[in-house]
Parts: structure tokens; sequence; C-alpha cells
């Protein structure tokens, strides 16, 4: 089983008056670490996806635990592995870690669409090939 893992250093933009990450902030950082996971390990960039495949991958379910405040400038690193993966849909668990330190917990189910009739359909064959590689070993394939 392979696991993903990015870091993104908390910005001035990420912050409340405090300097404390804001928690929607961790909604975007979960986006770009599907995003940077569909582009350095998956080969299907977002840029593909949307404008020449008109296709995407849009959270249907988001479920967040906030362990422990983050300030600016701290560097969260981000692991993501694959629980279920499905005919059109895929279920990852995220952590976020700073300073030796769980920040955040996140499982987001996310579904592969076509953007024009916005439907679900099937992964393509050799991306889901490659997300089979992320899958936990305890995890199993999910039907839908």
């Amino acid at each position: 089983m392979a696991t993903f893992k990015t870091e993104i250093k908390v910005r001035f933009q990420h912050t409340d008056p405090a300097g404390i990450l804001f928690y929607p902030r961790y909604f975007e950082m979960l986006n770009q670490v599907m995003e940077e996971w569909f582009d350095r390990e998956l080969g299907y960039d977002y840029k593909s996806m949307t404008i020449r495949d008109k296709k995407g991958v849009p959270a249907v379910h988001v479920e967040a635990d906030f362990k422990s405040p983050s300030d600016l400038g701290d560097l969260i690193e981000f692991t993501l592995i694959v629980e279920q993966l499905g005919r059109s849909s895929c279920r990852v668990r995220v952590e976020g870690v700073a300073n030796g330190q769980v920040r955040l917990t996140a499982r987001l189910t996310v579904a592969f669409a076509s953007m024009t009739d916005r439907k679900s359909q099937p992964w393509p064959a050799e991306v889901k090939g490659r997300i089979e590689k992320f899958i936990e070993e305890s995890g199993a394939e999910a039907t839908s």
C-alpha cells in the first residue's frame, strides 16, 4: 500500500486575526491535497480533467476533526490513504500533522463525474489502477 504525502505551509491568507488557521481553510487545503495527488501520483491533472475532458471529482461527503490549532508559519504534512474505491467513487482518509502533533483528520468521498450532465461515471481504467495502489490493506472495494 502506498501513501501520498505533501506539505502545505500555513500562510497569512489562511489565518484569522489571532494568527490561527481559520478552519474553513482546511477544506481548501484538503482540496489542494487531492489536486496534488491526482497530478503527481494518478497522472491525471485537474487541468486535463476539467478543461479538456469536462470531468471532475466533486466531494459528496466530508467529515473532519480539528485536533489542535495550527499557527501562521506551521508546515503541515498531509498524508492521504484510500479507504474505499468504488465504480465511480473513492473515500480517502487524510491526516495533517505539524511539529509532531495531529492537527486535522478528515475523510472525503469524491465521485468521478461528468461536468456536462453532472452524473457520476466509472473511473477511467488507468486512473482506477493507480488509485488501487493507495488502498489501505484493511480497506475494501466499494460497489458505488
